[in-house]
């Protein structure tokens, strides 16, 4: 440890470790060296990171007793306002001088005409930082069987200077193994304009045992009172296969509400979706209301019995075609066809194992290509 200057303008530290051992679970790893460098050149600083798992470079106009509070106000600028005074509460807990230095509030119209606490940045300045996840077997001790051959790269900047990229940061997954699960290169940005953050996810293959997506992309944004995602999946030969859309928006029971967007693509074929269907979320659980999907003679329906949180549900399949769903998987390890009907009532919510009552039938069931009949329960 080798410290010359601990002030904010000259800040200059070395931190080395020339060999560790940790323990966990009880195995033992030993690591290689470890370094940071951290320093002050014009007013801006610098950390440098080198390590068995991480390399990163940081460079800041923060200081770096203000860059956990500048984070937050860039956090507080694209959250909803219950959400990020929650946080901002947190954090006065654990670092109340920093926050304290760095809030500024004001008061604006919301887009339902109430007023809000919205936390706007009064600290200048920008953070970049490029981070390698390096490959090592150790990763293995700590979430079972994870590993990769190949670095994982992240790069990002937040900034105040420009409303228009206030968030940009890269990431780059060339492949990762975790047990049955592999995801194929994976691509993924998020880019925060005025007090909209927008996220793009694009995987090449994902696939977990049986279950298979090919070309999966997940676009979302996330604006203040709003959050909207949108899922696309491909076939082998790249034809969109699987499409919906969801959005979300914070209700007055601390939970929000889920709806279920118009453009529904299930198996290459377009089903019609209820335009009134909600889910209504909350910390004591959730209700559904109006949820009907349907094409030709084929529908699912689920409706709470009443609007209370937690009520026994409704659920009623007509007609529905096994493969719809089945063609999700991977079809050299399992493909199965049928027609199901089913009216059920799921009811004890709150049980780890809810009760389920009704009936279930499937017709013209066919299991890898061989016929097995009718299921009657």
């Amino acid at each position: 440890l080798k410290v010359e200057n601990t002030s904010l303008q000259n800040l200059n530290a070395l931190v080395q470790i020339d060999s560790s051992v940790i323990t966990y679970g009880g195995q033992t790893i030993k690591l290689d060296s470890t370094r940071a460098f951290a320093f002050v050149r014009n007013d801006s600083t610098f950390i440098d990171v080198v390590s068995p798992f991480i390399d990163a470079q940081l460079n800041s106009t923060v200081y770096y007793t203000q860059m956990e509070a500048f984070i937050q106000q860039i956090i507080n600028q694209f959250m909803p306002p219950a959400m990020a005074a929650n946080m901002l509460n947190d954090n006065k807990m654990k670092h109340p001088e920093a926050i304290g230095n760095a809030q500024n509030t004001q008061n604006t119209e919301g887009s339902n005409g109430n007023k809000s606490t919205q936390n706007v940045p009064n600290t200048e300045g920008s953070l970049n930082a490029n981070i390698l996840i390096k490959p090592n077997p150790a990763y293995g001790a700590f979430v079972k069987d994870l590993k990769f051959e190949t670095p994982i790269e992240i790069n990002g900047n937040i900034t105040t200077a420009n409303i228009d990229s206030v968030v940009n940061i890269k990431l780059n997954v060339p492949s990762l193994t975790m047990g049955s699960l592999h995801v194929s290169p994976t691509r993924g940005t998020v880019l925060g304009k005025n007090d909209s953050l927008l996220v793009n996810i694009v995987t090449d293959t994902l696939q977990a045992s049986s279950f298979l997506l090919y070309d999966a992309r997940i676009d979302g944004s996330f604006s203040k009172n709003h959050v909207t995602a949108q899922i696309l999946t491909h076939d082998i030969n790249k034809k969109n296969q699987y499409a919906l859309t969801v959005f979300a928006v914070p209700n007055n029971e601390k939970g929000y509400d889920i709806s279920l967007g118009k453009d529904l693509l299930l198996n290459k074929t377009k089903w019609l979706v209820n335009e009134n269907n909600q889910v209504k979320t909350s910390p004591e659980g959730f209700n559904v209301q109006n949820f009907v999907i349907s094409n030709e003679q084929q529908s699912i329906k689920a409706n709470n019995e009443t609007a209370s949180i937690n009520s026994p549900i409704l659920v009623n399949v007509s007609n529905f075609k096994l493969n719809t769903i089945s063609t999700l998987m991977d079809e050299k390890t399992f493909s199965v066809d049928g027609v199901m009907n089913a009216d059920l009532k799921v009811s004890d919510l709150k049980n780890t194992i809810p009760t389920l009552d009704g009936q279930i039938k499937v017709d013209s069931i066919i299991f890898q290509n061989t016929s097995i009949g009718n299921l009657d329960m």
